[in-house]
């Protein structure tokens, strides 16, 4: 912990206001891997909240037109954000705060303007997957997972891949689509078994 508490000190020292601002919204955001270690504990998911909100507003006032910090940059840290923040909210099960923090990042992710991470692209069309499946709609929940998977091979990360496929099959059970279901049961423990 002390790392990450020394790196929020030292970002705090950066002269440049942006990059000061970027440095620290992704200090506040990096400091959740030790807590996300510690997630069993008791409220410590409040903690790692308070921490995406505080490094999500923080991202936010970053301004477009400076050139230290790239707006791909800014806009990059603040779509990753509003996935975490999505996901968090999705945990929580308030899925309307999650909707909206998880479209904020899609819009952000299929935005021309920036050059954003793929995987963070299928990161957030997986968790509005997973989202819809709990609000019990899933052909919305098909849709994303189908797109999740699209930009996922753009960029090989099985983790990523392994959830899609057990948002699929979740949904094709839930819609009685055997077929489906099967295709997708296969793909699933070829990915496993390799």
């Amino acid at each position: 912990m002390k790392d990450f508490k020394d790196a929020i000190s030292y970002a705090k020292q950066i002269e440049n206001e942006d990059r000061r601002k970027h440095q620290l919204a992704f200090s506040y955001e990096n400091v959740n891997i030790y807590y996300e270690n510690k997630e069993k504990e008791l409220g410590i998911s409040d903690t790692i909240l308070s921490n995406y909100l505080k490094s999500f507003e923080i991202a936010k006032t970053i301004s477009d037109k400076n050139t230290e910090v790239p707006i791909d940059d800014k806009y990059g840290l603040i779509a990753y954000l509003s996935m975490s923040l999505g996901h968090s909210y999705v945990e929580r099960n308030d899925f309307g705060t999650a909707e909206k923090y998880l479209l904020n990042a899609q819009n952000i992710y299929e935005n021309k303007k920036y050059n954003t991470d793929p995987i963070h692209k299928a990161e957030t069309f997986n968790v509005l997957s997973q989202l819809y499946i709990k609000k019990k709609l899933y052909q919305k929940a098909i849709e994303y997972a189908t797109n999740a998977l699209k930009f996922e091979k753009q960029h090989s990360f099985p983790h990523e891949r392994k959830q899609t496929y057990e948002h699929l099959l979740q949904a094709y059970l839930k819609i009685g689509d055997n077929e489906k279901q099967n295709s997708t049961e296969k793909n699933l423990q070829l990915l496993v078994t390799v």
